[in-house]
Formats: C-alpha cells, structure tokens, sequence
C-alpha cells in the first residue's frame, strides 16, 4: 500500500481524527462521571488520555527501527483498529456495568476495565494521528492547523450528538468517524473496500444502538443498581433519571431497623424520602413522589399534583430548608427566586406560602423536560403553572438580568458532583457558591428579603455551613454592614448526617424574629447553631466567623475562606494537606482532605505511567543498538523541554480561561462551543499563518503570548465583571474576541518548533516531541486544578506563563542546537 496521492487527503484524515478524539474525551468523562464517580472519573480520564502520549512514543520507536520501516497502511491500520476499539469499549462498558450490580467488587473491576477499554481506544487513534505529523512534518503548518480545525469541530459536534443519546452511542459514532479518517489514507479498491466495510459495520451499529438504547443501557452506576429505572435522558449536562424511590432505600430501612428494632422505619423511611430535613414530629399525609438523579447521585423529589395541590401539602412546613417562609407571612412573600429547579420541590414551596411568583433559574432542559412532559400528568406540569417563570440558565446570569428584588432566594443542597460538557474537571455548580454570587444575591432581595442556603452539616462535618456563614458574613461586609452577625441565624436537623439552614436576612434579625425561630426549632425538634450567640451544636464561633476574625477562621479544621470566582471550590473544605497532618494524628483518615489526595495521587499516577510509556520504550529500543545509533534524551534535551512546555502551557492556560469563561458565559455549553472553539479555531489559524514564518520568530513570539496571559490573569476578570450584564450575544462575542489573540500565539508555536526540528537535522524524532507534548498536556491539566484549589486560577494562568518562559529559554537552546548543525 502507498501513499495516499494527494497531501489533502491525508489532512482531511487527520481533521475528523481530531474531531473523533475531541467528541470522545467529552463523551468519555460524560459516562465515567455518572457511572463511576466524579474524581475516580476523572483519574481514569487521565489514564486514557495518556494513550495519545504512549501511542506517539510507539510510532517514533517503530519509525527509527532498521527492518519493517512503516508505511501509510500503518496509520490505516491504526484508525481502524480505532473504530473497532470504539465499538468494543461502548458494548463491553455497558455489559461491564450489568454485571458489576451493586457490589464493591464489581464496581472496582468496572473502574479497572474502563480504563483498559479507553485506553486502548486513544492509544489506537493517537497512533494514526502522531503518523500523519511525522510523516507529514515537512508541511506541519498545515497538517498541524488541519488537526487544530478538527478539534475544534468536535467542540460544536459534540453538543449535539450528547443531547438525547448515551455517551456510549457517541463513542461508537466517533468509532465510525476513525473509519472515515482510515477510508481516507487508502489507496487501491480492495483496501478501500476493506475500510469501508468496518465504517459501514461500526455506523450500522451506532444506528441500531440509537435506535435500541438498551443495547447501551447501564445497569448500575456508582455502586447502585439502575435497573429500575422508570425514565432517563442523557444530555450534554447530567444523566436524568427517575426512579420511584431515594436511591439505597432498602439498604437504610435495614440500618434503621437494626440500629431502631422498636421503629416505625418504614413510615419514618416514607417521611425521609420527602426529604433529608424533614422534622420528625410530622405526623400528615404523605403524598407520593418520584426521586429524580443526576448522574446517578444528587437529586430531587417530584411531587405528584405538586402544580395543583400545593395548598394542602402541609409537610412543606416541617421541612429545615423552609424555615425562613415562616418568619413572613404571605402577604410579605411577594416573588421567590428558586435556584436550581430540579424536581420542583422548592417551586412547590414558593407557591405554598403564597408568593405571587416563583422565578426558577435551571440549568438543565432535562430536568424540565422530565417534570413537565414526561411526568406532566403526575407533577401537573409545575413548570407550566402561571405563578411560575422558568429561566434556562445558570442563577447568576439570570438575576444579572433581572432589575427586580425577591422576598425569598433559596438554594437548598444544590450540588451535582457531575462532570459538564466543558469537559473535565468543571463543576457547573461551584459558581453559585462564590463571594461574588453571594453579594449579587444580596442585591436582588427586597428590604426585607431573605436568603437561605441549606447544606449537609454535624459535629463532624460542619464545613459546608462553616463555609457558608464566611460568605454570607463576608458577602454583607462587602456591601457595608458593620455587624454582618446580626443578620444570621442557623437552624438544622437533629439528624446525623444533619441538615441545616443558613439564612441571612437583608436587615437585622429582631428580638421577636429569634424567639420565633428559637419556637420553630423547639416545635419541630430541630436544634439552633446560631440564633445571635453561638450554641454549643457545633463548637465553634459562628459569629467570629461571620465576622471574619482570623482566630475563628484559622483555628478550625476546615478551611472557611470564602470562595471566591477565582478560586471557588466551595466543597473542598478540609485544608488540603493540614488536614492529613491531623488525620495521621488522630488516627482517621477520614479527617483528610479527599481533593488532595485526589489530584496529588494522580498527579504522581501520571507522571510514573507517563514514564512508563513515553520514557521505557526509548530504552527498550537503544538496548542491543550500536551507541551511535541510540537515542539519549540528554542529547535532545532543548527539544524536550520545548515540546513540554508548549503543552504544559497550553492546558494551564485552557484550564485557567475555560473556569473563568464558564462564570462569565453562565453556562458549560457556553464555555464548549465559545471559548474551547474560539481557542482551537484561531490556535488552527495561528498555525496556518506561522508557514511564512521563520523558525526564529518563536522566541519574540512566545515573550508576546506571555504578557497576552499575564494580561488574561488579571486585566480581563475586572472587564468581564463590568460586562456580566450583557445580552448572551453580546458576553459571547467578547469572550471569544479576548481568546483569539491567545489562539493565535499558541497556534504558532508547535509548527515553528518542528520547523526548527528540521533545520536541526532531527525530523525523526517529530513523533517522540509529540508524545511529550501530549504527556504534558494531560499532566497540565492535573497541575492546574491542583494550583487552582490551592491558590486560584490567576495563579494557574501565571504557571501557564511561567510554562511559556521556560519554553522561551528552551528554545534559545534548541536554535542553537539547529545553528550548530
């Protein structure tokens, strides 16, 4: 088999392989983040993405042997062994999770075997791709722009294909798109026929899965069995689900009854599935509901009739998350802002304390859909009623909008652990938990309004409210009252773990006001954290911390520092490495922060697999080779380092501006179809222009994308603050048009710095700087959530820089390596 005759041929090729890679990194992190975990995903997402780095090794390796020399069948061989990996790992996922069940055990070997199934995939196309930039090098401005065009492609695919369909379809459909990129590269009938015929076979199959989605279906998710499932839907957000009951409820029932033999557990277990914060002295109707998940975890209650029979339902009344409708009367409760819609509940609430109107910000068209449509005739389509206003969007953006005031704000247990079509590592929610949104909070409520919060909360596990009263204090302190603890009351469950009710009150709390929540509390035998003075549920100085003193927020085992839009990572309350330090004490290693040893691990997974696979098979290959013929990475040190850094720099900087951007646009299909597009587009843009550039450009220009990020770090965040309010046309357009000057630079470098390859003699080793490239990109973006956690996303953007200067100097020493040659 030849060479395809035309050089376009084989760029086209190499757009819809990056377009397949692109679509697949997203849809893979969409079926490990409802099916396994959010950060046990994620590591695993790691893993597979090292098969792009590993797979470029094994071309360079295979490239520089003396007998078999490779050929362009090897890149076709290569995307259809993609296409039929693709097939295999969405089949075998599926069948993987019905036989994992409910077990420990399964669930681990369902973990292990994602990883091998998407390995195996990446590692199958990163070959194919990392063929097509050596073999192609001497035109990589142009293949190089090809593969960014592709990339960026998939960014505006991939919606579309997410919405409606299982992730695992998608990956069977990115398996035909490897068949068209191998259908491409051959050259005579019967290889053409051949490739064809996989294509033909792995299309036939995403069609028939799209048809038949149980052929896909997953049978347990995240150690919970799914095969009761009454109604799903995948979108490009989460995977809704409706099931008749909370999730492990027969396993509670059997807790309860053991720790409780002389219960009522299954009337006790019928409240709790009304909700978590449900008093125990109600004794009423239970009306029926149905539990709807996201990604198979957070969830809500859809209440049957709730659209109709609000009036009667009197449980609402005993639940914590609405304590604050008692303290006004209806006549006071004119509109209620509800964040996050979910199953209706809060919706419910609004209109059975009588507020004229209940705005809902809801991310999720899911989630409307579900209520309103496929369970309309059970919930009385909630979302319909004329009390009602439905805004699709994230709260922030909408109450930036909105020049009205609100009698009520609430956000009760608000969280999805999910990972977003922007990728991974985004969590939609963390916006909504940030000193910014708290303060835009307080500018949308009335003279009297109320906001209140509820999150999980016990002796042992307070920092989720702890954190609270430090945004809820910080955020008055903002706007200019001196005694931000006056303003705050606390109640909670007695329950374990409890939930409990942060509410801030735009104006003081009276002395009538905390009686009258001291009296709801004792009615309904919840207890009073902070009523004015501290109580002893928590141990701690609730007022201390609302009032910022550094004694109360230091001498605590949480990390009670407000988050902030820069650094919001509200649910990351243990201090990160402190708190192992009091964990190894203590003897619990429950005491330690998970997010660190999340991304740390990883982190150091990466790095030894990285090796692994990038650095062994070098060695491997010098063993039995004459010493003038081994390959030494000392000797090729500049262009390692410059290969490194662009990728290392390049994904702090994604990372950084994809968070910051998310904010801003308000929603993570924004941040897809915007800023990652806008960054990929101009980057491919970028590259095109550098082919009439000389290779000795590249250090002017990466000392130009350095002040260009510096910039981004800290010029752009007050101007996007100032722009919030925008039309979503109008924040779009200037999103994109402050990323395009990044793209640009970042587009340039890569084909300059093989450029500079050739000049120095060293073509061969295009598919090894590949594989670094690519090895520091995954390990970049580990990095970056790791330095954002600790100290922000302006300090990531500053290690992208610093990235970007080390590429600098490693570039001065990689010219004059060139000059020397």
């Amino acid at each position: 088999m030849s060479e395809p005759q035309s050089p376009l041929r084989a760029r086209i090729s190499i757009l819809v392989a990056a377009c397949a890679v692109l679509i697949l990194q997203i849809a893979t992190t969409r079926i490990l983040s409802a099916a396994i975990s959010y950060h046990s995903g994620m590591v695993v997402i790691g893993i597979v993405m090292l098969g792009l780095a590993a797979s470029a090794t094994s071309v360079f390796v295979h490239r520089n042997r003396r007998e078999n020399p490779l050929g362009m069948e090897a890149a076709v061989r290569a995307f259809m062994a993609a296409a039929i990996a693709c097939t295999i790992a969405a089949f075998g996922f599926s069948l993987a999770s019905t036989l994992a069940g409910g077990s420990p055990i399964g669930f681990g070997v369902l973990v292990v075997l994602s990883a091998v199934l998407f390995f195996a995939v990446t590692w199958c196309a990163g070959y194919g791709v990392a063929f097509l930039l050596s073999e192609y090098s001497a035109d990589v401005s142009r293949v190089y722009w090809f593969d960014l065009m592709g990339a960026a492609a998939g960014c505006l695919l991939v919606i579309p294909l997410l919405d409606g369909r299982s992730p695992l379809v998608v990956v069977i459909i990115v398996g035909a798109f490897f068949g068209v990129s191998a259908v491409l590269l051959t050259e005579g009938p019967t290889a053409r026929r051949r490739a064809g015929g996989v294509t033909a076979v792995v299309a036939l199959l995403a069609i028939l899965a799209s048809v038949f989605p149980a052929m896909t279906q997953l049978y347990s998710a995240k150690g919970e069995d799914q095969r009761d499932i009454r109604y799903q839907e995948w979108n490009r957000i989460t995977w809704v689900t409706v099931v008749d009951r909370v999730p492990q409820y027969e396993r509670n029932l059997d807790l309860l009854r053991e720790r409780r033999p002389d219960i009522d557990a299954e009337a006790f277990l019928a409240r709790w599935n009304l909700g978590w914060g449900m008093s125990p002295t109600y004794e009423g109707d239970v009306p029926t509901t149905l539990f709807m998940a996201l990604d198979a975890d957070a969830g809500t209650q859809i209440i049957e009739d709730g659209a109709n029979a609000f009036a009667e339902l009197e449980y609402l009344e005993y639940d914590v998350t609405n304590v604050a409708y008692h303290l006004r009367t209806p006549e006071q409760i004119e509109d209620t802002f509800v964040i996050g819609g979910g199953g209706g509940r809060d919706v419910v609430t609004g209109l059975h304390f009588g507020a004229d109107e209940v705005v809902v910000a809801e991310m999720n068209p899911g989630v409307i859909r579900s209520v309103n449509e496929a369970f309309g005739d059970f919930s009385g389509r909630l979302y319909s009623h004329d009390r009602v206003t439905i805004r699709l969007g994230d709260a922030r953006s909408t109450l930036s909008r909105l020049d009205r005031k609100f009698s009520v704000i609430q956000m009760s247990m608000i969280d999805t652990w999910a990972a977003s079509v922007a990728g991974s590592l985004v969590l939609s929610e963390n916006s909504l938990y940030t000193l910014e949104a708290f303060v835009l909070y307080l500018e949308h409520l009335d003279d009297e309004g109320i906001l209140t919060v509820s999150r999980w909360a016990s002796p042992s596990m307070w920092g989720e409210v702890g954190r609270t009263v430090s945004l809820m204090g910080t955020a008055l302190r903002e706007l200019g009252v001196d005694d931000p603890a006056s303003h705050l009351a606390i109640v909670q469950t007695q329950s374990d773990p409890a939930v409990a009710t942060c509410i801030l009150k735009r104006t003081p709390f009276t002395p009538e006001e905390r009686a009258q929540v001291d009296a709801i509390a004792q009615r309904m035998e919840f207890v009073v954290p902070f009523n004015g003075t501290t109580a002893e549920t928590l141990g701690v100085d609730l007022g201390a911390i609302a009032r910022g003193e550094p004694e109360a927020m230091e001498g605590t085992p949480f990390d009670l520092s407000p988050p902030t839009d820069d650094r919001p990572f509200f649910f990351n309350t243990r201090w990160m490495f402190a708190s192992w330090v009091d964990a190894i004490r203590e003897g619990d290693m429950t005491l330690g922060s998970p997010s660190s040893v999340y991304t740390v691990g990883m982190l150091l997974l990466l790095l030894l697999i990285g090796r692994i696979l990038t650095i062994r098979p070098l060695e491997r290959h010098n063993r039995g080779l004459p010493e003038a013929e081994q390959i030494r990475i000392r000797q090729h040190l500049g262009p390692m380092l410059y290969f490194a850094g662009i990728g290392l720099g390049f994904m702090l900087v994604e990372v950084g501006i994809l968070q910051r951007y998310l904010t801003f646009l308000g929603h993570p299909t924004y941040a897809m179809s915007v800023v990652l597009f806008s960054v990929l587009l101009s980057s491919g843009l970028g590259s095109a222009i550098s082919a009439r550039l000389e290779p000795s450009k590249v250090a002017p220009l990466l000392s130009g994308l350095l002040v260009l990020v510096v910039l981004t770090a800290f010029a752009v965040p007050p101007l996007l603050q100032s722009a919030h309010a925008l039309e979503l046309v109008a924040r779009m357009a200037l999103a994109a048009g402050l990323v395009v000057p990044l793209g640009l630079c970042m587009g340039m470098i890569f084909p300059l710095g093989v450029r500079l390859l050739g000049k120095s003699g060293l073509d061969p080793l295009v598919p090894w700087v590949w594989a670094v490239n690519g090895l520091a990109g995954v390990i970049g973006s580990v990095l970056g959530m790791l330095v954002a956690m600790l100290w922000g996303y302006t300090a990531v953007l500053l290690l992208g820089a610093l990235a970007y200067g080390a590429t600098a100097i490693a570039s001065r020493r990689h010219w004059s390596l060139a000059a020397s040659i």
